[in-house]
């Protein structure tokens, strides 16, 4: 990684874990020009899990699961924080559900969208389910 403001060389100077995202919190300095500037970095999880819908396998994209659940949970003040958190818990289930494949049926994975949204909001379960039919 490179300076935001000069393109010079960067030393960490403070890493930590994020318990509950699976993302890791990094303060960096650079060498030259003395900026300070936080990046937080996250597992792409389109090059590693895949969706398997009849025969054809697509990359999972954690963006288009957020807008799916944005789009359930519109009826609620917080839904965009909400479908940011629970799009996190839908894909640490999914990681360690396929970790040996990394493969999942479009089926399980709306099964296991359902269960989750269900144990947080009923309405926006219901919602979900009528656009997301389990075939």
């Amino acid at each position: 990684m490179v300076c935001i403001f000069c393109a010079s060389d960067l030393r960490v100077t403070n890493s930590r874990p994020q318990k509950r995202s699976n993302r890791i919190w990094r303060r960096r300095a650079c060498t030259s020009c003395g900026s300070l500037f936080t990046s937080i970095e996250a597992i792409d999880l389109s090059g590693n899990l895949r969706v398997k819908h009849g025969k054809a396998l697509e990359p999972f994209f954690k963006e288009k699961l957020t807008i799916s659940l944005y789009e359930s949970l519109k009826h609620r003040e917080t839904a965009q924080h909400d479908a940011g958190a629970l799009a996190e818990t839908v894909c640490r289930s999914l990681i360690s559900e396929v970790a040996e494949t990394g493969v999942i049926e479009k089926t399980a994975l709306v099964s296991t969208v359902g269960t989750v949204l269900n144990r947080f909001d009923t309405v926006a379960a219901l919602h979900y389910a009528a656009f997301h039919k389990k075939k």
